[in-house]
């Protein structure tokens, strides 16, 4: 399993699909991002994967948008730029069921997308895994 190649995929697959920079690599600051949208894509862990599969990758995009200061301590943040965000992310990445990319055919699980509304981003997090050959060998066989 190749997390680099796997990671780099999803990263270009949202640049292109969302037209907006992704770096590789968490993000090393705490906040929000002032002058631009951005985003981060970055591999999490590998754990053990369900019949069928070696094992799976767990990678994380995070995609915040040009930070809103509130004008006062009382005002709320208005949640649609981030929930179309968080929606736009799930649409790009997680509703397919395959990327493909060095080392193979990656099948993709959608785990969960969540919103930060005081640091004003978005996160997919997605598991994917690539088929076991042993598996597919006892089912075409």
């Amino acid at each position: 399993m190749a997390l680099r190649d796997l990671r780099e995929a999803v990263r270009a697959e949202l640049a292109t699909d969302l037209a907006i920079e992704f770096d590789s690599g968490p993000p090393l600051f705490e906040g929000g991002i002032t002058r631009r949208s951005r985003g981060y894509v970055w591999a999490e862990g590998i754990v053990r994967a369900d019949a069928g599969l070696w094992e799976e990758a767990e990678i994380h995009a995070r995609l915040y948008l040009k930070l809103v200061e509130p004008r006062s301590d009382e005002d709320s943040v208005d949640p649609q730029p981030l929930e179309d965000a968080a929606e736009a992310l799930r649409d790009a990445i997680a509703n397919r069921k395959r990327l493909t990319a060095a080392g193979g055919v990656w099948l993709l699980r959608f785990v969960s997308v969540e919103i930060d509304y005081v640091s004003q981003f978005a996160e997919l997090i997605i598991r994917a895994g690539i088929e076991s050959p042993y598996e597919l060998a006892e089912t075409t066989g």
